[in-house]
């Protein structure tokens, strides 16, 4: 089994997103927010202009599903 790079989870209001361990950074979690990236139903990264739609949302907002190997 491999290493636990983040998180899957569902963001409040419907959509999916994954938070990967490494682009965390205390300045977040000090906010208690997590950096995200959005996920399709296929849980395939979302993509704007070639780049992965991202955002920083609130801890409250957002629940664990899964765990990404």
């Amino acid at each position: 089994m491999r290493s636990n790079p983040g998180l899957l989870l569902e963001v409040e209001g419907g959509g999916k997103a994954i938070a990967h361990h490494k682009e965390q950074r205390e300045e977040f979690v000090k906010l208690k927010k997590q950096f995200i990236h959005y996920l399709d139903n296929d849980f395939n990264t979302i993509m704007i202009d070639n780049k992965p739609k991202t955002g920083l949302k609130a801890n409250d907002k957002l629940k664990i599903i899964g765990r990404v190997d």
